[in-house]
Protein backbone atom coordinates (compact mmCIF):
# COMPACT_ATOMS: atom_id res chain seq x y z
CA UNK A 1 0.00 0.00 0.00
CA UNK A 2 1.22 3.47 -0.92
CA UNK A 3 2.12 5.48 2.19
CA UNK A 4 1.47 9.20 1.74
CA UNK A 5 2.34 12.41 3.57
CA UNK A 6 1.39 15.97 2.63
CA UNK A 7 2.59 19.42 3.60
CA UNK A 8 0.76 22.77 3.28
CA UNK A 9 -2.17 20.39 3.00
CA UNK A 10 -5.10 22.83 2.85
CA UNK A 11 -8.30 20.85 2.45
CA UNK A 12 -6.42 17.89 1.00
CA UNK A 13 -6.71 18.23 -2.79
CA UNK A 14 -3.69 15.97 -3.39
CA UNK A 15 -5.38 13.36 -1.23
CA UNK A 16 -8.66 13.71 -3.14
CA UNK A 17 -6.85 12.86 -6.38
CA UNK A 18 -5.77 9.54 -4.88
CA UNK A 19 -9.25 8.94 -3.50
CA UNK A 20 -11.05 9.67 -6.77
CA UNK A 21 -8.72 7.34 -8.69
CA UNK A 22 -9.25 4.67 -6.03
CA UNK A 23 -5.50 4.30 -5.58
CA UNK A 24 -4.92 2.13 -2.54
CA UNK A 25 -3.02 4.24 -0.01
CA UNK A 26 -2.73 5.22 3.62
CA UNK A 27 -2.46 8.88 4.59
CA UNK A 28 0.24 8.88 7.26
CA UNK A 29 0.23 12.58 8.10
CA UNK A 30 -0.58 16.08 6.93
CA UNK A 31 0.81 19.51 7.84
CA UNK A 32 -1.71 22.37 7.93
CA UNK A 33 -1.38 25.44 10.14
CA UNK A 34 -4.71 27.21 9.43
CA UNK A 35 -7.55 25.83 11.56
CA UNK A 36 -10.24 26.56 8.96
CA UNK A 37 -8.94 24.50 6.02
CA UNK A 38 -7.87 21.84 8.49
CA UNK A 39 -11.47 21.65 9.72
CA UNK A 40 -12.50 20.90 6.13
CA UNK A 41 -9.58 18.50 5.74
CA UNK A 42 -10.66 16.57 8.82
CA UNK A 43 -14.30 16.52 7.73
CA UNK A 44 -13.36 15.16 4.30
CA UNK A 45 -10.47 12.81 5.10
CA UNK A 46 -10.97 11.86 8.71
CA UNK A 47 -8.75 12.31 11.73
CA UNK A 48 -5.33 12.27 10.03
CA UNK A 49 -2.31 13.14 12.18
CA UNK A 50 -1.53 16.83 11.67
CA UNK A 51 1.91 18.21 12.52
CA UNK A 52 0.43 21.72 12.23
CA UNK A 53 3.53 23.93 11.92
CA UNK A 54 5.98 22.93 9.19
CA UNK A 55 8.75 25.07 10.71
CA UNK A 56 8.68 22.87 13.81
CA UNK A 57 8.44 19.47 12.12
CA UNK A 58 11.29 17.12 13.00
CA UNK A 59 12.12 15.25 9.80
CA UNK A 60 13.28 12.19 11.74
CA UNK A 61 10.07 11.87 13.75
CA UNK A 62 7.46 11.89 10.98
CA UNK A 63 6.21 8.60 9.56
CA UNK A 64 7.94 6.82 6.66
CA UNK A 65 6.26 7.57 3.34
CA UNK A 66 6.42 6.60 -0.34
CA UNK A 67 4.77 9.73 -1.74
CA UNK A 68 5.15 13.28 -0.43
CA UNK A 69 2.97 16.08 -1.83
CA UNK A 70 3.49 19.73 -0.96
CA UNK A 71 2.25 23.12 -2.08
CA UNK A 72 4.26 25.91 -0.42
CA UNK A 73 2.40 29.23 -0.04
CA UNK A 74 2.29 30.94 -3.42
CA UNK A 75 1.80 34.58 -2.40
CA UNK A 76 5.53 35.30 -2.37
CA UNK A 77 5.80 34.38 -6.06
CA UNK A 78 2.42 35.45 -7.43
CA UNK A 79 2.09 38.67 -9.42
CA UNK A 80 -1.12 39.20 -7.46
CA UNK A 81 1.00 39.77 -4.36
CA UNK A 82 4.11 41.84 -3.71
CA UNK A 83 6.32 39.22 -5.32
CA UNK A 84 8.95 39.40 -2.60
CA UNK A 85 10.06 35.82 -3.18
CA UNK A 86 12.44 34.60 -0.50
CA UNK A 87 12.32 38.02 1.20
CA UNK A 88 8.80 37.01 2.26
CA UNK A 89 8.80 34.49 5.12
CA UNK A 90 6.33 32.40 3.13
CA UNK A 91 8.80 32.23 0.27
CA UNK A 92 11.26 30.10 2.23
CA UNK A 93 8.86 27.48 3.59
CA UNK A 94 9.91 25.14 0.79
CA UNK A 95 13.08 24.50 2.76
CA UNK A 96 11.05 23.21 5.70
CA UNK A 97 9.35 20.74 3.37
CA UNK A 98 12.79 19.87 1.99
CA UNK A 99 13.86 18.87 5.49
CA UNK A 100 11.15 16.18 5.50
CA UNK A 101 12.24 15.00 2.05
CA UNK A 102 15.88 14.78 3.09
CA UNK A 103 15.12 12.77 6.21
CA UNK A 104 12.40 10.41 4.94
CA UNK A 105 13.59 9.96 1.32
CA UNK A 106 10.17 9.12 -0.16
CA UNK A 107 10.18 7.47 -3.57
CA UNK A 108 8.13 10.29 -5.10
CA UNK A 109 7.66 13.99 -4.29
CA UNK A 110 5.31 16.34 -6.10
CA UNK A 111 5.29 20.09 -5.61
CA UNK A 112 2.80 22.67 -6.92
CA UNK A 113 3.07 26.45 -7.05
CA UNK A 114 2.08 29.49 -9.11
CA UNK A 115 3.43 30.03 -12.60
CA UNK A 116 5.24 33.14 -11.35
CA UNK A 117 7.80 30.92 -9.62
CA UNK A 118 9.30 29.97 -12.99
CA UNK A 119 9.29 33.54 -14.31
CA UNK A 120 12.32 35.74 -14.79
CA UNK A 121 11.89 37.53 -11.46
CA UNK A 122 12.11 34.33 -9.40
CA UNK A 123 14.28 32.25 -11.74
CA UNK A 124 17.13 32.06 -9.25
CA UNK A 125 14.81 30.79 -6.50
CA UNK A 126 13.30 28.17 -8.80
CA UNK A 127 16.71 26.94 -9.89
CA UNK A 128 17.74 26.77 -6.24
CA UNK A 129 14.71 24.60 -5.47
CA UNK A 130 15.60 22.21 -8.29
CA UNK A 131 19.22 22.10 -7.17
CA UNK A 132 18.23 21.32 -3.58
CA UNK A 133 16.01 18.48 -4.74
CA UNK A 134 18.80 17.16 -6.95
CA UNK A 135 21.26 17.23 -4.05
CA UNK A 136 18.66 15.40 -1.93
CA UNK A 137 18.88 12.53 -4.41
CA UNK A 138 16.08 13.16 -6.91
CA UNK A 139 15.63 13.49 -10.64
CA UNK A 140 13.23 16.34 -11.32
CA UNK A 141 10.66 16.85 -14.04
CA UNK A 142 8.71 20.11 -14.15
CA UNK A 143 6.11 21.78 -16.30
CA UNK A 144 3.44 24.49 -16.16
CA UNK A 145 0.02 22.84 -16.48
CA UNK A 146 -3.33 24.55 -17.00
CA UNK A 147 -6.46 23.20 -15.36
CA UNK A 148 -8.55 23.87 -18.48
CA UNK A 149 -6.40 21.41 -20.45
CA UNK A 150 -7.26 18.51 -18.15
CA UNK A 151 -11.02 18.37 -18.05
CA UNK A 152 -12.16 21.29 -15.87
CA UNK A 153 -13.07 24.73 -17.38
CA UNK A 154 -10.88 26.95 -15.22
CA UNK A 155 -7.96 28.88 -16.67
CA UNK A 156 -5.47 28.14 -13.90
CA UNK A 157 -1.77 27.78 -14.67
CA UNK A 158 0.47 26.18 -12.05
CA UNK A 159 3.95 24.74 -12.10
CA UNK A 160 4.36 21.14 -10.98
CA UNK A 161 7.65 19.48 -10.04
CA UNK A 162 7.67 15.69 -10.02
CA UNK A 163 10.76 14.45 -8.16
CA UNK A 164 11.65 10.77 -8.51
CA UNK A 165 14.28 9.25 -6.27
CA UNK A 166 17.38 8.47 -8.30
CA UNK A 167 17.53 4.76 -7.49
CA UNK A 168 14.09 4.13 -9.01
CA UNK A 169 14.03 6.79 -11.74
CA UNK A 170 13.18 5.49 -15.19
CA UNK A 171 11.82 8.62 -16.79
CA UNK A 172 8.57 10.54 -16.66
CA UNK A 173 6.32 12.49 -19.02
CA UNK A 174 3.59 14.93 -18.06
CA UNK A 175 0.01 14.26 -19.23
CA UNK A 176 -0.97 15.39 -22.71
CA UNK A 177 -3.45 18.32 -22.78
CA UNK A 178 -7.00 17.72 -24.04
CA UNK A 179 -10.41 19.37 -24.20
CA UNK A 180 -13.31 17.19 -23.08
CA UNK A 181 -15.91 19.80 -24.03
CA UNK A 182 -16.91 20.61 -20.45
CA UNK A 183 -17.82 24.28 -19.97
CA UNK A 184 -18.63 26.50 -17.02
CA UNK A 185 -22.37 26.15 -17.61
CA UNK A 186 -22.03 22.42 -16.98
CA UNK A 187 -20.80 23.07 -13.43
CA UNK A 188 -23.35 25.68 -12.35
CA UNK A 189 -26.04 24.86 -9.81
CA UNK A 190 -29.59 24.52 -11.11
CA UNK A 191 -31.07 26.60 -8.30
CA UNK A 192 -29.21 29.45 -6.62
CA UNK A 193 -30.27 31.49 -3.62
CA UNK A 194 -31.25 35.06 -4.43
CA UNK A 195 -28.55 36.37 -2.06
CA UNK A 196 -25.89 35.51 -4.65
CA UNK A 197 -27.35 37.86 -7.29
CA UNK A 198 -26.31 41.47 -7.79
CA UNK A 199 -29.04 44.04 -7.51
CA UNK A 200 -29.80 46.30 -10.47
CA UNK A 201 -28.49 49.19 -8.42
CA UNK A 202 -25.08 47.56 -8.02
CA UNK A 203 -24.90 46.65 -11.71
CA UNK A 204 -25.86 50.22 -12.61
CA UNK A 205 -22.89 51.35 -10.56
CA UNK A 206 -20.64 49.63 -13.05
CA UNK A 207 -22.49 50.24 -16.31
CA UNK A 208 -23.96 53.69 -16.94
CA UNK A 209 -25.17 53.28 -20.48
CA UNK A 210 -27.46 50.30 -20.87
CA UNK A 211 -27.78 48.93 -24.38
CA UNK A 212 -31.11 48.49 -26.02
CA UNK A 213 -32.10 44.88 -26.68
CA UNK A 214 -32.69 45.90 -30.29
CA UNK A 215 -29.28 47.43 -30.73
CA UNK A 216 -26.50 45.69 -32.62
CA UNK A 217 -24.13 48.62 -32.26
CA UNK A 218 -21.81 49.48 -29.43
CA UNK A 219 -22.45 52.77 -27.76
CA UNK A 220 -20.55 54.61 -25.08
CA UNK A 221 -19.70 52.65 -21.96
CA UNK A 222 -18.36 54.09 -18.73
CA UNK A 223 -17.08 52.13 -15.77
CA UNK A 224 -16.94 54.14 -12.57
CA UNK A 225 -15.88 53.94 -8.97
CA UNK A 226 -12.68 52.99 -7.15
CA UNK A 227 -12.55 49.55 -5.65
CA UNK A 228 -9.95 47.11 -4.42
CA UNK A 229 -10.31 44.34 -6.98
CA UNK A 230 -11.72 43.45 -10.36
CA UNK A 231 -15.28 42.29 -10.83
CA UNK A 232 -14.99 39.35 -13.21
CA UNK A 233 -18.09 38.15 -15.01
CA UNK A 234 -17.91 34.81 -16.79
CA UNK A 235 -19.81 33.72 -19.85
CA UNK A 236 -20.85 30.11 -19.67
CA UNK A 237 -20.63 28.80 -23.23
CA UNK A 238 -17.26 29.20 -24.75
CA UNK A 239 -12.58 29.84 -23.51
CA UNK A 240 -11.43 33.15 -22.16
CA UNK A 241 -8.01 34.49 -21.36
CA UNK A 242 -7.27 34.29 -17.68
CA UNK A 243 -6.62 37.39 -15.67
CA UNK A 244 -2.90 36.88 -15.29
CA UNK A 245 -2.95 38.60 -11.94
CA UNK A 246 -4.68 35.47 -10.71
CA UNK A 247 -3.03 33.02 -13.09
CA UNK A 248 0.41 33.87 -11.80
CA UNK A 249 2.22 35.58 -14.65
CA UNK A 250 2.18 38.04 -17.52
CA UNK A 251 1.55 41.75 -17.66
CA UNK A 252 -1.85 42.00 -19.25
CA UNK A 253 -4.73 40.14 -20.77
CA UNK A 254 -8.04 41.11 -22.28
CA UNK A 255 -10.98 42.47 -20.37
CA UNK A 256 -14.17 41.71 -22.23
CA UNK A 257 -17.12 44.07 -21.89
CA UNK A 258 -20.59 42.69 -22.74
CA UNK A 259 -23.08 44.25 -25.13
CA UNK A 260 -26.70 43.23 -24.70
CA UNK A 261 -28.41 42.21 -27.93
CA UNK A 262 -31.33 40.00 -28.85
CA UNK A 263 -28.89 37.11 -29.08
CA UNK A 264 -27.50 37.79 -25.60
CA UNK A 265 -24.11 39.07 -24.57
CA UNK A 266 -21.49 39.54 -27.27
CA UNK A 267 -17.97 40.84 -26.85
CA UNK A 268 -17.36 44.19 -28.49
CA UNK A 269 -14.67 45.98 -26.48
CA UNK A 270 -11.27 44.74 -25.33
CA UNK A 271 -9.10 46.45 -22.72
CA UNK A 272 -5.95 45.65 -20.74
CA UNK A 273 -6.79 43.81 -17.57
CA UNK A 274 -6.80 45.26 -14.08
CA UNK A 275 -3.24 44.18 -13.33
CA UNK A 276 -1.94 46.30 -16.21
CA UNK A 277 -3.95 49.43 -15.43
CA UNK A 278 -4.10 49.79 -11.68
CA UNK A 279 -4.18 53.37 -10.51
CA UNK A 280 -4.12 55.08 -13.90
CA UNK A 281 -6.48 56.05 -16.69
CA UNK A 282 -6.58 54.05 -19.91
CA UNK A 283 -8.46 55.03 -23.02
CA UNK A 284 -9.45 52.31 -25.43
CA UNK A 285 -7.48 52.77 -28.67
CA UNK A 286 -10.45 51.77 -30.82
CA UNK A 287 -13.04 54.20 -32.11
CA UNK A 288 -15.41 53.17 -29.35
CA UNK A 289 -15.33 55.36 -26.27
CA UNK A 290 -14.61 53.66 -22.98
CA UNK A 291 -13.75 55.75 -19.93
CA UNK A 292 -11.63 54.06 -17.27
CA UNK A 293 -11.09 55.87 -14.01
CA UNK A 294 -10.92 53.02 -11.55
CA UNK A 295 -9.21 49.97 -10.19
CA UNK A 296 -12.26 47.87 -10.87
CA UNK A 297 -14.28 47.24 -13.98
CA UNK A 298 -16.80 44.82 -15.32
CA UNK A 299 -14.90 42.07 -17.13
CA UNK A 300 -16.75 39.58 -19.25
CA UNK A 301 -15.45 36.25 -20.50
CA UNK A 302 -17.59 34.55 -23.10
CA UNK A 303 -15.99 31.20 -23.76
CA UNK A 304 -17.00 28.97 -20.89
CA UNK A 305 -13.74 28.78 -18.99
CA UNK A 306 -13.51 30.66 -15.72
CA UNK A 307 -10.54 32.74 -14.72
CA UNK A 308 -8.29 31.29 -12.03
CA UNK A 309 -10.11 31.02 -8.72
CA UNK A 310 -8.63 33.18 -5.99
CA UNK A 311 -9.01 33.24 -2.24
CA UNK A 312 -11.53 36.09 -2.59
CA UNK A 313 -14.22 34.34 -4.59
CA UNK A 314 -16.70 37.12 -3.88
CA UNK A 315 -15.07 38.90 -6.84
CA UNK A 316 -16.04 36.20 -9.36
CA UNK A 317 -19.42 36.36 -11.07
CA UNK A 318 -21.41 34.71 -13.83
CA UNK A 319 -24.20 35.88 -16.12
CA UNK A 320 -27.21 33.75 -15.26
CA UNK A 321 -30.87 33.77 -16.20
CA UNK A 322 -30.73 36.16 -19.14
CA UNK A 323 -28.74 39.27 -18.19
CA UNK A 324 -28.66 38.81 -14.43
CA UNK A 325 -25.26 38.74 -12.78
CA UNK A 326 -24.48 36.70 -9.69
CA UNK A 327 -21.61 35.44 -7.62
CA UNK A 328 -20.27 31.98 -8.11
CA UNK A 329 -21.50 29.92 -5.17
CA UNK A 330 -19.00 28.13 -2.90
CA UNK A 331 -20.17 24.79 -4.31
CA UNK A 332 -19.51 25.98 -7.86
CA UNK A 333 -16.03 27.10 -6.85
CA UNK A 334 -15.35 23.65 -5.41
CA UNK A 335 -16.66 22.10 -8.62
CA UNK A 336 -14.23 24.29 -10.56
CA UNK A 337 -11.48 22.62 -8.53
CA UNK A 338 -12.91 19.22 -9.51
CA UNK A 339 -14.06 18.50 -5.95
CA UNK A 340 -17.15 16.33 -5.74
CA UNK A 341 -20.31 17.72 -4.16
CA UNK A 342 -20.26 15.08 -1.43
CA UNK A 343 -16.86 16.34 -0.25
CA UNK A 344 -17.91 19.98 -0.54
CA UNK A 345 -20.91 19.25 1.66
CA UNK A 346 -18.63 17.82 4.35
CA UNK A 347 -16.56 21.01 4.31
CA UNK A 348 -19.70 23.17 4.23
CA UNK A 349 -20.80 21.73 7.56
CA UNK A 350 -17.72 23.03 9.37
CA UNK A 351 -16.96 26.32 7.60
CA UNK A 352 -18.59 29.60 6.59
CA UNK A 353 -19.03 30.62 2.96
CA UNK A 354 -16.18 33.12 3.22
CA UNK A 355 -13.83 30.37 4.39
CA UNK A 356 -15.08 28.01 1.69
CA UNK A 357 -14.29 30.61 -0.97
CA UNK A 358 -10.77 30.96 0.39
CA UNK A 359 -10.27 27.22 0.51
CA UNK A 360 -11.37 26.79 -3.09
CA UNK A 361 -9.13 29.62 -4.26
CA UNK A 362 -6.11 28.34 -2.33
CA UNK A 363 -6.65 24.74 -3.37
CA UNK A 364 -5.27 22.65 -6.20
CA UNK A 365 -7.42 21.64 -9.16
CA UNK A 366 -7.82 17.97 -8.27
CA UNK A 367 -8.03 16.89 -11.90
CA UNK A 368 -4.38 17.87 -12.50
CA UNK A 369 -2.89 15.69 -9.72
CA UNK A 370 -5.16 12.89 -10.95
CA UNK A 371 -3.58 12.95 -14.39
CA UNK A 372 -0.11 13.22 -12.88
CA UNK A 373 -0.89 10.17 -10.75
CA UNK A 374 -2.08 8.35 -13.87
CA UNK A 375 1.24 9.10 -15.55
CA UNK A 376 3.11 7.83 -12.50
CA UNK A 377 1.05 4.64 -12.78
CA UNK A 378 1.83 4.42 -16.48
CA UNK A 379 5.56 4.58 -15.76
CA UNK A 380 5.26 2.01 -13.00
CA UNK A 381 5.89 4.18 -9.95
CA UNK A 382 2.40 3.67 -8.51
CA UNK A 383 0.47 0.41 -8.73
CA UNK A 384 -2.81 0.44 -10.55
CA UNK A 385 -5.74 -1.89 -10.71
CA UNK A 386 -5.66 -4.31 -13.63
CA UNK A 387 -9.07 -3.23 -14.89
CA UNK A 388 -8.13 0.45 -15.16
CA UNK A 389 -8.06 1.63 -18.77
CA UNK A 390 -6.43 4.94 -19.65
Amino acid sequence: MLKVGSCFSGIGCWELGLKYLEIEHSQEFCVEYDKYPYASYKAIHGDIKNYNDVTKVDGDEVEDIDLFTYSPPCQAFSVAGKGLGTDDHRGVLFFDALRIIQHKQPKLCIMENVKGLVGKKHKETFESILQCLTLAGYTNYWKVLNTKNYGIPQNRERVFIVSIRNDIDKGFEFPVPFDNGLRLKDLLEDEVDEKFYLSDKIVDGFIHNKYSENSNQVGSLTIQGRYESALRVYGIDGVAPACNTCAGGGLETKVLIPQATKQGFTVRVELPCICASRGRNIENPSDRTVGIETEQRLEFNQNGTSNALTSVQKDNYVVDGGFRIRKLTPKECFRLQNIKDEDFEKAEKVNSNSQLYKQAGNGISVNVPMYIYKQLQKFGYIERKQYENF
